[in-house]
């Protein structure tokens, strides 16, 4: 089963309210930092000290059989990935928004940039392919083949 799809990557940016950045200090430390809201404006309560609480919560599910059901000290799953890379000559961090779907595009951006495919920025921007359980989805631009 195919799907193409104007942007993947867009779609979720219009969807999310999730935020990614990266510091490195003049000493080279480096934070890879990923917050988000799970869901636009979070679950609705603004605090006073002027932020909205998220609703991470509704990760949870009620079927008995998903490794995220909710009991007893279990934490909801989360897709987020803040990434650091550092290699003998270089150093990379990187995140993205997307839920589900950031785990494939990491792995997509990384290796792409990483053998050498063009700048980062082209890699950001290539067209990418994500599975979701039976049906595989194409950004618009990508070779299908």
């Amino acid at each position: 089963n195919q799907n193409t799809s104007d942007s993947i990557s867009d779609n979720s940016v219009k969807k999310t309210s999730t935020l990614h950045f990266v510091v490195v200090d003049k000493q080279g430390q480096m934070t890879s930092t990923t917050n988000t809201l799970s869901g636009y404006f979070g679950s609705g309560k603004y605090m006073d000290e002027g932020f909205y609480m998220n609703n991470s919560m509704t990760n949870f599910s009620d079927n008995k059989d998903s490794n995220n059901y909710h009991a007893k000290n279990n934490v909801p799953r989360s897709y987020i990935s803040p990434t650091i890379i550092v290699g003998p000559d270089y150093y990379m961090g990187i995140g993205s928004p997307g839920g589900n779907k950031i785990p494939t595009i990491l792995n997509e951006v990384i290796i792409d940039y990483l053998r050498g495919n063009g700048s980062l920025q082209d890699s950001i921007y290539k067209p990418r392919f994500y599975n979701d359980g039976n049906t595989v989805h194409f950004e618009k631009g990508m070779n299908k083949k």
